[in-house]
């Protein structure tokens, strides 16, 4: 199905990558990274890592909206996120066959992400739990991260991962915490026990993705803890929660230094305008980092609890383009410097 859409694949690249493209070099390369989200959500629902009930019926339309920020140009026209992946690389010395490839990747960790925000909006049970597993893995520190085809994996440290053997489906693995665990203990003790288990079994490869955890404790805890029994935030949790705040924080005040003179010197934008962007930009990265905050933080939604008059017209002709590139920043900023403290 792909080999229609990696036609030209090279040459469409290197027009994007600069800024001589035609509607078409994007809209071809659209197709192509719609066609591989598209693929990996089915995917996703086939060995059980996705509940078909989270995803809807409309794949397609989940697989756009994943791929969305890929496509997203700065004032300037250029592709930010493609060109910053894309630099790393010399990419006149790739082939086609290595650029699909590299394409890959990027659209599978798009649909990651993605997937990560379907479970908080369909389940705030499994949310809850996906965020305390993240939580959990900074302070029990027993797992290693790893990315496999742009999904996050945890394997038991100093152990063989059993990387020759298949994964362990939900199920699977939901079974097997209910003989060690009883569905009573808060998350980082049920990862201890889990960890045990997986370095002592011979049968499934060592490394689970997080959301397959997430949905063997999910259903491990189903009808036995409500809602406000998951969330659990011990001393250390609170800790880690209120560090992160504070690089965001750090982060968003950062860029903000070093846009202001671009965009309030120039009077493109009041100073209070300006204020208004990153207050929405910072609440909406602690939702889209940590998942704190229950309500609105869609950078709309937080835009206009600071301006309640802003309609979402209004918003995309005259903010849209200015806060998402500005949130764009401020979250690269932000990663950065968790990744640096070991906290992301």
């Amino acid at each position: 199905m792909l080999s229609q859409e990696i036609h030209n694949l090279k040459q469409n690249i290197f027009s994007l990558l600069g800024k001589n493209y035609t509607h078409r070099q994007v809209n071809e390369i659209i197709a192509l990274c719609h066609a591989i989200a598209n693929a990996y959500l089915r995917n996703t629902v086939i060995n059980g890592t996705a509940k078909q009930e989270y995803l809807g019926i409309n794949q397609s339309d989940i697989a756009f909206d994943c791929i969305a920020d890929l496509f997203r140009k700065d004032e300037q026209g250029n592709f930010v996120q493609l060109q910053a992946y894309f630099e790393s690389f010399n990419v006149h010395e790739l082939s086609e066959r290595e650029i699909l490839t590299h394409i890959r990747r990027i659209v599978s960790s798009r649909v990651n992400q993605g997937m990560f925000r379907i479970y908080q909006e369909a389940d705030p049970v499994l949310g809850k739990i996906i965020r305390n597993i993240k939580l959990a893995l900074q302070i029990v520190k027993n797992f290693n991260e790893t990315e496999r085809f742009g999904e996050i994996h945890i394997a038991p440290i100093n152990c063989d991962a059993l990387a020759h053997l298949q994964t362990i489906d939900s199920n699977t693995l939901a079974r097997e915490l209910q003989t060690i665990a009883n569905g009573s203990e808060h998350i980082p003790h049920i990862l201890s026990k889990l960890a045990l288990y997986l370095r002592e079994q011979k049968e499934f490869r060592r490394s689970v993705p997080i959301v397959t955890v997430a949905l063997a404790i999910r259903t491990l805890y189903t009808g036995e803890l409500k809602i406000n029994d998951i969330e659990q935030p011990t001393a250390e949790n609170e800790l880690f929660v209120a560090d992160a705040n504070k690089t965001i924080h750090d982060s968003c005040a950062h860029v903000k230094t070093s846009t202001a003179k671009k965009y309030i010197s120039t009077k493109r934008i009041s100073s209070e305008i300006f204020e208004n962007y990153f207050s929405a930009i910072e609440k909406n990265l602690g939702y889209s980092i940590l998942g704190v905050n229950g309500e609105d933080t869609s950078l709309f939604g937080a835009l206009k609890n600071k301006m309640p008059k802003l309609t979402p017209e209004q918003y995309k002709k005259h903010h849209r383009s200015t806060v998402e590139y500005l949130a764009l920043l401020c979250k690269e900023e932000a990663v950065k410097r968790l990744k640096k403290n070991n906290s992301y």
